[in-house]
């Protein structure tokens, strides 16, 4: 049984820890050390895949909050991608 800090306790035939998971870019060819663990190499300001930039990783940093780092990164993508004369990674 699994006993909580408020005394309760419930039977449980399964404990499943989720404490964090490893990135897996096999998609991308020829980058074998593109991720190694929980880091994505290779990535100007955290998104863009500098070995082409017309790839982008949203929401890798971690220990952030979460839906605002999205929200600014898909604008960021939007103005960048949405306007080719906006494109100041080339």
């Amino acid at each position: 049984s699994i006993v909580f800090s408020d005394g309760s306790n419930v039977q449980a035939d399964v404990l499943m820890f989720c404490t964090g998971y490893k990135f897996d870019v096999d998609f991308v060819e020829g980058q074998e050390t593109l991720a190694s663990g929980r880091v994505i190499n290779n990535l100007y300001e955290h998104l863009f895949f500098i070995n082409d930039p017309s790839l982008a990783f949203v929401g890798v940093p971690i220990q952030v909050i979460p839906f605002p780092l999205v929200d600014i990164q898909a604008q960021c993508l939007a103005s960048i991608w949405g306007e080719p004369t906006c494109n100041t990674l080339n």
